[in-house]
């Protein structure tokens, strides 16, 4: 080899980094990968959002109860099944063992579903049914909230009570709860009938907040509820 191309190679090797050092650069390189995966690795697991809703729903109408409900509510809920003769506190005291059900939590009737978004917020408020005539319904066709630290003792003293009073007692020891009713407001329109009035749903879609439907009432309205909500 000449000495003008050994110069060259002496000059070539060295400007190269150490195959030490290139290593160390190549690692240094990817350092805000590596460190990205390693925070993500040893980030703790966020606790779950805790539910807050249990929503009551007749036997066969579960799925499209749940379908509704999750559109306009964005937090997680719990679809239970409930026949004409289960218990409002049979069921309370089933929800007081569910550890994932939190402190403060709402039962939904059955089939009450919402038109428009929901708030868990708006959920706690108490609420009476007017009927008119100074007679109210405070269980069946509204949201109630419970607390389970209230139900701790309420509810072994008052388990022998009808639904209805039960949920009476409960609710005016707390606060006077808001009136809605299916004649004034925008809460909701009730369907009680085989054969309800097309258009007075189609205005509770569009303008109230809830549809609320006893058995058969649910069987009449069910497409149209697929149709305008989904």
């Amino acid at each position: 080899m000449d000495k003008s191309k050994k110069a060259l190679q002496d000059e070539t090797l060295q400007g190269a980094a150490p195959a030490d050092g290139q290593v160390a650069a190549a690692a240094s390189a990817e350092t805000p990968e590596v460190e990205a995966a390693v925070q993500e690795e040893e980030a703790p697991a966020e606790d779950p959002e805790p539910l807050h809703l249990i929503v009551l729903a007749q036997p066969g109408t579960e799925d499209l109860v749940k379908r509704i409900w999750e559109k306009y509510y964005d937090l997680p809920l719990r679809i239970v099944p409930f026949q004409e003769n289960d218990t409002l506190v049979s069921l309370l005291e089933s929800v007081m063992a569910m550890e994932d059900v939190d402190k403060m939590f709402t039962v939904i009737p059955a089939n009450l579903v919402p038109c428009a978004p929901v708030r868990w917020s708006e959920l706690q408020t108490p609420r009476a049914d007017d009927l008119g005539g100074g007679k109210f319904t405070f269980w069946g066709r509204v949201p109630v909230c419970f607390n389970k630290d209230v139900l701790v003792d309420f509810l072994p003293a008052n388990d022998t009570l009808p639904d209805e009073e039960f949920v009476k007692a409960y609710v005016a020891g707390i606060m006077r709860p808001d009136l809605v009713s299916h004649h004034y407001g925008n809460f909701f329109t009730k369907v009680l009938r085989a054969t309800p009035c097309e258009a007075v749903v189609i205005e509770g879609l569009m303008r109230k907040r809830f549809i609320y439907a006893n058995a058969v009432g649910w069987n009449a309205i069910s497409d149209l509820l697929v149709q305008a909500l989904l």
